[in-house]
């Protein structure tokens, strides 16, 4: 009984110290280096203006009672509406440095570096 009551004390002692050795290791920080090369998503094959622009464009922007035909500015419903804007840095400035367009910010992330993926590679008609 007692060699029983060791052997369990000595199971549960190692279990408790995988347990703290995983905790640890959870909490641990990793200094990100900056001298490292991050990759960049942008995929200029994938992010184009009719494969996901188009749509993210008509969600975050060309809305009723935005940047749609009904709209006395600027209509983006189309490319050609939306390419003056792309431009003459408006529709950047706006959207990145600013961040004042969309109001309320973008519904996702990822559709706003779709977009800068899109304008940083030439903002093409495709």
């Amino acid at each position: 009984m007692k060699q029983l009551k060791i052997v369990f004390s000595g199971t549960v002692l190692v279990f408790i110290l995988c347990v703290i050795t995983l905790m640890q290791e959870s909490c641990s920080y990793n200094k990100i280096d900056d001298n490292k090369v991050v990759t960049n998503f942008c995929d200029t094959a994938n992010v184009t203006y009719n494969g996901s622009v188009k749509a993210i464009i008509a969600l975050e922007c060309a809305y009723s009672g935005c940047h749609d035909a009904t709209f006395a500015g600027a209509d983006f419903n189309t490319y050609n509406g939306l390419k003056p804007y792309i431009d003459n840095g408006n529709f950047k400035t706006k959207v990145f440095t600013n961040s004042s367009m969309p109001p309320g910010g973008f519904s996702k992330a990822v559709n706003k570096d779709i977009l800068k993926c899109w304008l940083d590679n030439g903002a093409a008609n495709n």
